[in-house]
């Protein structure tokens, strides 16, 4: 059924379409900063299909985002989602940017470690979408008492930055992005079987 209705979905009504929830209304603990809607994202505009900074998912999805979010919100932590479904439109959007591989205007922001050229082979860039489904959400904790984002090395909607930690310091803090990233999993886990893309 989510298939189906990937196919139609829009991110520009205020109504969402039967099978699918605006997260915001679902979850109102959860805050949404929807990177696709904006520039600061991989690609360096806003992606085709993003007429609003909306977050949507399909309702079983929600229900299971729903009781994570209050779960961490026990601890003292709050869902920060950067982005749940999006349309074909954005994957071709992507496809097209992905084949003029003399944009790298974001290169230094969300993939330093990555060629362009290698984003097919690597599987960060695909035909079929994920989030298409309506039921993946790229996400991290934000920490209520420090007012900031957990750090989790990961660069959110772009690609992951992976680093060899160096130093005792350096391992420390790399043992602390682990943990928090051990956080969201075992808080999905427990809740759903849906995943986010923390890695």
């Amino acid at each position: 059924m989510a298939a189906i209705l990937s196919s139609c979905v829009s991110t520009t009504s205020n109504t969402a379409p039967s099978g699918f929830v605006h997260l915001a209304e679902a979850g109102p603990d959860v805050i949404l900063e929807i990177r696709y809607y904006s520039t600061y994202n991989f690609v360096g505009d806003r992606i085709e299909g993003y007429e609003q900074p909306t977050a949507l998912l399909t309702v079983e999805a929600t229900k299971a985002l729903k009781t994570v979010s209050d779960d961490v919100k026990k601890q003292g932590y709050r869902l920060k989602i950067f982005n749940a479904y999006h349309p074909q439109k954005a994957v071709t959007h992507f496809m097209n940017w992905a084949k003029d591989t003399d944009d790298i205007r974001m290169k230094a922001y969300f993939y330093p470690n990555s060629d362009k050229s290698v984003l097919f082979a690597q599987g960060y860039i695909a035909e079929k979408s994920g989030y298409s489904r309506g039921s993946t959400v790229d996400l991290t904790l934000f920490d209520m008492a420090t007012e900031k984002e957990v750090d989790m090395a990961v660069l959110l909607t772009g690609l992951v930055r992976r680093a060899i930690p160096t130093g005792a310091a350096v391992q420390k803090r790399e043992n602390t992005r682990a943990s928090s990233r051990a956080i969201c999993r075992r808080k999905v886990a427990k809740s759903t079987p849906y995943n986010s893309i923390i890695a």
